[in-house]
């Protein structure tokens, strides 16, 4: 009876929640990008984040992969931004179940992009500041992949100026 119950969070007899995978190893790999549609991040460039509707300063992110088993278009993806001291700058987003949609050669992208909120106590330090953007993707077979890149945050002068 208890396994029936189980089952019937599951339609499909598997895993509802990619995010609740153990990690069974490396496999793949993930690009980690910016904007939508998606920009290769350059070690060094200068990336300009946006003020958000919920008022917080953030910075547009995406992700493409490879070689890793995304089923029905879903992986769990967590983004994350920190400093050169290795703090964390974003505001804790956590592992999503994200939608990949197959961009041809094998190789898969976000659906749309995601937004990475900086805490509010690094925005009046953060502009010009070197940073580290983070995504590692796991695929519903546990394999995992992980990118990061450093770049320069600028802040707009103004909420809302681009």
């Amino acid at each position: 009876m208890l396994m029936l119950v189980l089952l019937a969070g599951c339609p499909d007899g598997g895993p509802s929640d990619v995010c609740g995978i153990a990690s069974t190893g490396p496999g793949g790999s993930v690009e980690v990008g910016l904007g939508d549609p998606f920009i290769p991040v350059v070690e060094g460039m200068d990336v300009s984040a946006e003020f958000g509707l919920q008022g917080f300063y953030m910075f547009v992110v995406n992700a493409r992969v490879r070689d890793l088993g995304v089923i029905d278009g879903e992986a769990a993806v967590d983004f994350e931004l920190t400093g050169a001291g290795g703090e964390a700058l974003s505001r804790d987003n956590g592992c999503r179940v994200r939608m990949f949609t197959d961009i041809g050669g094998g190789t898969w992208q976000l659906d749309s992009a995601s937004f990475l909120a900086i805490a509010p106590a690094f925005t009046a330090t953060l502009d010009g500041t070197q940073v580290t953007l983070r995504v590692t993707v796991t695929d519903a077979a546990g394999l995992r992949a992980v990118d990061e890149r450093a770049f320069t945050a600028r802040l707009p002068l103004t909420p809302g100026a681009r």
